[in-house]
Order: C-alpha cells, then structure tokens, then sequence
C-alpha cells in the first residue's frame, strides 16, 4: 500500500512510478530481498483516498502487520500525549524511524493529524501508535499545522473492500 501519487496508472495523481515499474525491497532481512510489485489491486484518485494497493509476493518470514481497530484520542492538556510513529524511506533512501516530538494532533474525516519528523518523499509511510498498530499512510506535511496528516486506515479498508 502507498499513496496514488507515488504509484498509479491515472494521469491526474501525477504520480512517478506506474504499477509495472514499481519494487519493494526488504532492507532489514538478509541481502536485501527485493520483490517485484504485481497487479494494482485497488486505487483511489490522489484528490480522495489518495491510495494504491499492489499485490507483492514477499519473502519468506516476513511478518504481516495488524491494523488497528479504533481511533486513537488526542492526548487532553497535561496528559502524557499519544505518540506517533512513522517508519519509510524518504526519497528511496535508508530506513527513517521518527522517534522524538510524535504526538497525535487529532482527526478530520479520513484524516488523521500529527506531530513526527518527517522528509520530503515520506508519502506512502506506514503510520503507527505505541503498540505499534497501523493507523494511517503518511499523506503529506501540513505547513499550517506545523505537523503531518495521514489517511486513516479504517476507510481505505472500507473503500477497498466495496471493489
């Protein structure tokens, strides 16, 4: 799963890789396994879900991660804050953990809102809470919030199961 803007066959998500041309690489398993990304097996256009989910055979022993079933709440003044965690490779680099200054910031539609350091080419990034549960794909950062916003795991699952 990514962002249609990183990996789509629509000419309006403007985005750089199509289906075909797109690989995985499994950079914390021994020698790097790559896979070949296959069939898009849903995708919704950058300006609604802005998401794009490929088949992939991965190697052997890669674990699959659990979503989370529930919206996390945004931390209440002088309560210790929900932390957020965003782990990808900006840009096709190396690993990048944000494990410092991550707070929940709240919810607006499909949309969630936090504080993590991020790089520019973080879109498609796996978003987790503590105990490490999917919430949401790094979408992009908000300027104005001082922040980033992710799309919530909830209705891509929902939105892709109606295909």
């Amino acid at each position: 799963m990514t962002n249609a803007h990183v990996v789509s066959t629509h000419p309006a998500d403007e985005a750089p890789l199509r289906p075909e041309h797109a690989a995985g690489e499994f950079t914390r398993l021994p020698d790097r396994p790559h896979a070949k990304l296959g069939e898009l097996l849903f995708t919704s256009p950058r300006v609604q879900l802005d998401v794009s989910i490929l088949r992939v055979q991965p190697p052997t022993g890669v674990a699959v991660l659990a979503s989370a079933d529930f919206l996390l709440v945004p931390s209440q003044p002088r309560s210790q804050p929900e932390r957020i965690y965003v782990i990808g490779h900006p840009k096709g680099g190396e690993l990048a953990v944000s494990l410092y200054d991550n707070s929940l910031l709240g919810y607006q539609g499909d949309y969630v809102h936090y504080r993590s350091p991020t790089e520019g080419g973080s879109s498609g990034s796996p978003v987790f809470t503590r105990a490490w549960e999917l919430i949401a794909i790094h979408h992009r950062a908000m300027e104005d919030l001082q922040g980033n916003e992710g799309i919530c795991i909830g209705p891509i699952c929902t939105a892709s199961k109606t295909v």
